[in-house]
């Protein structure tokens, strides 16, 4: 049972482990020679080509122990990747945006945007731009939940939580 329940699970962690091997074999998780082209329609289908075809070899390019020879930014977008070729009834994401520049960012939004009707997704952030894309925001501190709402009640508060993030 409990195998059946991590089948149905996609996590993308904030501390994204990835191995020594080519970005195909990370996001199918081993030698994939028989599926590769699999995993390239997979990348094309969701947008993701967009930024891997700019690996220095594309899909073969050599990531390094924990993908020491690609950016922050890139390592969550594999990461990503990853979680959703395995078809996962439910994603759970911590901070998947934090090493991206705002264009992969955007890109990572709305790719939840459109898909968050396939799958339930739990985002943690500490950040207002991915936060505005739930259906809900539950706000923790401390432990407890003091806010439960929709992005659009919580405007003024997300507002607010914006500029102390300038002036702190």
């Amino acid at each position: 049972m409990s195998s059946e329940w991590r089948a149905t699970l996609g996590v993308v962690p904030q501390d994204i482990k990835l191995f020594s091997g080519t970005l195909l074999d990370n996001i199918g998780m081993g030698d994939n020679a028989a599926e590769a082209q699999q995993i390239i329609d997979f990348c094309k289908k969701f947008g993701f080509d967009t930024y891997f075809k700019e690996f220095p070899q594309s899909y073969v390019t050599l990531l390094g122990e924990d993908g020491q020879n690609i950016s922050g930014g890139q390592k969550q977008l594999v990461a990503l990747a990853r979680a959703l070729y395995l078809k996962p009834g439910l994603l759970l994401l911590d901070e998947p945006t934090a090493a991206m520049d705002r264009n992969m960012e955007q890109f990572v939004l709305n790719l939840l945007q459109n898909i968050k009707a396939d799958m339930g997704i739990i985002l943690v952030t500490h950040r207002p731009r991915p936060a505005s894309f739930a259906n809900r925001i539950f706000i923790i501190e401390d432990g407890r939940i003091i806010e439960n709402e929709t992005p659009q009640k919580l405007k003024l508060s997300t507002n607010l939580y914006s500029e102390s993030l300038k002036t702190a």
